[in-house]
């Protein structure tokens, strides 16, 4: 795979994380904000209380100063009250047409001056209650901090200390930091942070208290390292929304750079983008000198004369030159190797143009160049002179030759040093990105690990809570819908939060919602949902807790209540298929299959199957439920008797394509089967065998259907006429074919050896089971599992039952059949059955 394609499954790897993070967060705050709505619900009602009994206490006042004064101004007082009544109508008519059309501001505008009632705020939209009661909060968290008296930790920032009070609850609410290092209490109460300004974390402390927050665009970072070594991720959002907003061609470059020692990807991501759209006006703002740090100044310069192509490169470069300032790091040897040769390679050029120039001079004036007097000072007669300048000529013309060949053998050199050179920076880059996406991904596994911790902590809080309000407040519809809500998202989303519901009795809560509320549709379905979960107990539990949870469900009345629901929603279909669930895992218990049947849970399992023939999901669980319900022998004849069978052969004729069906279809039937004979005589009449040996030939790949069909045909081939019936609908071949396909399934030819036992007590089906080579299989399972004690016993009992057909003997010893027998009878001295039979066997084949 090349490295291209590499980057680009590495980025869609990364996206994918992130959108699961953004998903679980978006879930998170669903839940969140239902948790918030159930307190405020709470603390409406408490309002309400003390309301009331506020206004009993001030009637009561009323009625004794009037009793008094009754007496003294009858007349007076009745025609005031004549005028008071009217004047209270009119007054009364005006706020109610006021209320209709205000809005929440204009009554929050009121609020300080005049008190209104809660009844008159309900007329209101729901939106706009939530917005008054935002607002509210929020006046109240303004008041909060401006009143140091009631402050219970401080914080002292700069050189001098300067005091901030402030409260730990709102800290601990707003920031993961004072969250997981100061929620407990401590000795001192008290923060010192000498290393930021008071004009910075004021602001900070204040927009925790009402989320409101203005801040200078020079001092963007300092404001961002604190929000981001305190973890306060809704102050991180708006800084970089907000800076985003404000970016100019004027600014972008101070904060792109700023951005990048700050590590803020979203900013710099924004920069760079604007940077490249917008090129030229950048370089034109910034000619006027308006940067006032000198080398932003010259990294302007450096990009004016640089090509239109390069200069977004060029200035990512440099952005990387300026942080490694601000780092202690070792320049790499390989690129101060290369410094120097690039230095030699000038010098040397500079060099040989010295000598062209040398050359080109001496060719134009080579009188005027050499020397055309003697030592003597006597002029050289002209051909003599020639002479010198010819033989001249030629020493400059070899030293020429000399210094070109030179030149080209050292172009070679640097060619291949080039080569060497690009080779070892193509290795270094590809050996950064990979760097980079390492670090990156195991950044995003570390925070990724952080926040489901942070996330597992408050799940706990929030179910903790969640569970205290539903037992507090039993008789409030309200609470206990949104309890429910809350029980079941958290339980579906992970184990950890399955096992906090559990240890909290998060259990309980849900059977006395369904018990108390049996008409609310929704917390029955909710409930339903969740219970289903820990029905069948947790997936770290052992089977023995799984029992226990099931059990205890059916000490809370769990079991009736299921049954209710199923009773009281028959045309629910969500409700119908949770429920059946629910009586699936109860029933593994065998007391819990008893109590279902005490109160009458096997009929709305068998009419919900009827009521909705068309849904796999019903048919499937029902059929599920059925077969666990029928290990007990009254609830087999219960079923019959409830024309339960039928509802079984249905859903198997109706999907014969669903695995799932078919598998548990077989069981059920195995099940109802076994040890009742009036059940094996329904089954036939209704048809019911041809389903499971359409079944074994539907899905011959299928270990699962393979093994139980063999099972459902042994137990129903116990009544003769179902023999008959079996080799009529041409089920032995499937039972052959099984054990020929799954030869190494111990399962499939433990019970394919007893099906061909019991179906060979007919005489006509021994012939058959010789004519379709049905001998083979028994004697090969034999052999292949030769310490398996109960194949080894009924392969001797099969082989004992054919060998009454004088044919089928001689076909046994041909097959080596009776060495089959006697191996079995060595390997297993001590087992009675296995000595038994393999003895008649053997006496049976000694017979002509």
């Amino acid at each position: 795979m090349s490295d291209s394609s590499k980057e680009i499954d590495s980025k869609k790897k990364s996206k994918q994380k992130k959108k699961k993070d953004q998903n679980q967060n978006q879930n998170q705050m669903d839940l969140q904000e239902q948790f918030i709505q159930m307190q405020n619900q709470i603390q409406l009602l408490m309002q309400n209380q003390k309301s009331k009994s506020k206004k009993k206490s001030k009637k009561k006042i009323k009625q004794k100063n009037q009793n008094q004064n009754q007496n003294q101004n009858q007349n007076q007082n009745q025609n005031q009250n004549q005028n008071q009544n009217q004047n209270q109508n009119q007054n009364q008519n005006q706020n109610q047409n006021q209320i209709q059309k205000i809005t929440f501001k204009e009554i929050y505008s009121k609020e300080k001056s005049e008190k209104i009632q809660i009844s008159k705020l309900y007329q209101l939209p729901p939106q706009e209650i939530n917005k008054f009661l935002i607002c509210e909060l929020l006046s109240n968290y303004k008041a909060m901090f401006q009143n140091e008296e009631n402050c219970d930790f401080i914080i002292y920032v700069g050189k001098n200390n300067q005091k901030i009070p402030c409260h730990k609850s709102i800290l601990n609410s707003r920031s993961i930091f004072f969250f997981e290092n100061h929620h407990e209490k401590s000795e001192t109460e008290e923060l010192y942070l000498p290393q930021f300004e008071y004009e910075i974390v004021k602001p900070i402390i204040s927009f925790l208290y009402d989320s409101e927050f203005k801040f200078d665009l020079n001092k963007f970072e300092k404001y961002f390292q604190f929000a981001k070594d305190f973890k306060l991720i809704s102050l991180i959002i708006k800084i970089e929304k907000e800076v985003s907003e404000q970016i100019n061609e004027t600014n972008v470059i101070p904060i792109y750079f700023k951005s990048i020692f700050i590590e803020s990807n979203y900013i710099s991501n924004i920069c760079e983008k604007f940077i490249k759209e917008n090129m030229k006006k950048i370089i034109e703002e910034n000619q006027t000198g308006k940067i006032n740090n000198k080398e932003l100044k010259e990294i302007i310069q450096i990009i004016q004369s640089t090509p239109k192509e390069s200069k977004i490169d060029l200035i990512w470069k440099l952005s990387q030159d300026w942080k490694k300032k601000f780092e202690k790091s070792n320049k790499n040897l390989i690129d101060k190797e290369q410094y120097i040769d690039q230095i030699q390679i000038k010098e040397l050029n500079n060099e040989i143009q010295d000598f062209y120039i040398i050359i080109d001079n001496i060719k134009n004036n080579g009188f005027i160049y050499l020397n055309s007097r003697t030592q003597n000072n006597q002029i050289l007669p002209p051909t003599q002179q020639f002479q010198l300048i010819n033989e001249k000529n030629k020493e400059l013309n070899q030293e020429n030759q000399q210094l070109k060949q030179k030149l080209k053998n050292q172009d070679k050199i640097i060619q291949q040093k080039d080569n060497k050179i690009q080779k070892q920076k193509n290795k270094i880059t590809k050996m950064k990105k990979e760097l980079e996406i390492f670090q990156t991904e195991r950044k995003v596994h570390q925070d990724l690990e952080n926040y489901k911790n942070q996330i597992s902590n408050l799940n706990e809080k929030t179910i903790e809570e969640t569970i205290k309000y539903m037992k507090q407040y039993q008789n409030n519809e309200i609470i206990q819908q949104k309890g429910c809500f809350i029980l079941q998202k958290f339980g579906k989303e992970n184990e950890n939060n399955q096992i906090e519901i559990k240890k909290f009795n998060g259990i309980e809560s849900l059977i006395n919602a369904m018990n108390n509320f049996p008409n609310n549709e929704e917390i029955q379905i909710k409930s339903s949902e969740t219970l289903q979960i820990f029905s069948g107990g947790l997936k770290k539990e052992e089977k023995e807790n799984r029992k226990l949870q099931a059990i205890k469900i059916s000490k809370l009345n769990g079991i009736k209540t299921i049954i209710n629901t199923i009773n009281n929603y028959p045309n629910n279909q969500i409700i119908q298929e949770k429920s059946i669930s629910i009586l699936i895992n109860i029933a593994l218990n065998s007391e819990n299959k008893i109590e279902i049947r005490n109160l009458k849970g096997i009929k709305p399992i068998i009419k919900s199957m009827n009521n909705f023939p068309n849904n796999q999901d019903i048919q499937y669980k029902g059929c599920w439920a059925l077969l666990n319900i029928a290990v007990d022998d009254e609830n087999k004849i219960e079923i019959r008797n409830l024309k339960g069978i039928e509802t079984i052969i249905n859903a198997m004729n109706n999907f014969p394509n669903n695995q799932n069906i078919q598998y548990k279809g077989c069981r059920a039937l195995t099940s109802i089967a076994f040890d009742n004979k009036e059940n094996r005589i329904e089954i036939r009449n209704l048809n019911g065998i041809e389903p499971i040996i359409k079944s074994m030939n539907n899905f011959p790949n299928n270990q699962n259907i393979q093994e139980n069909g063999c099972w459902a045909l042994l137990n129903i081939a116990v009544d003769d006429e179902n023999k008959i019936e079996i080799r009529n609908l041409k089920g032995i071949e499937p039972i052959i074919n099984a054990m020929n396909n799954f030869p190494n399934n111990q399962d499939i030819q433990y019970y394919g050896c007893r099906a061909l036992l019991v179906i060979s007590g007919d005489k006509e089906n021994k012939i058959e089971i010789r004519n379709l080579k049905g001998i083979k299989p028994i004697i090969n399972a034999m052999n292949n599992f030769p310490n398996n004690q109960n194949i080894q016993y009924k392969g001797c009992r099969a082989l004992e039952n054919i060998a009454a057909d004088k044919e089928n003997k001689i076909e046994i010893r041909n097959l080596k059949g009776i060495e089959t027998i006697i191996n079995a009878m060595n390997n297993f001295p001590n087992n009675q059955n296995i000595q038994k039979y393999g003895k008649i066997a053997l006496e049976q084949l000694q017979k002509n």
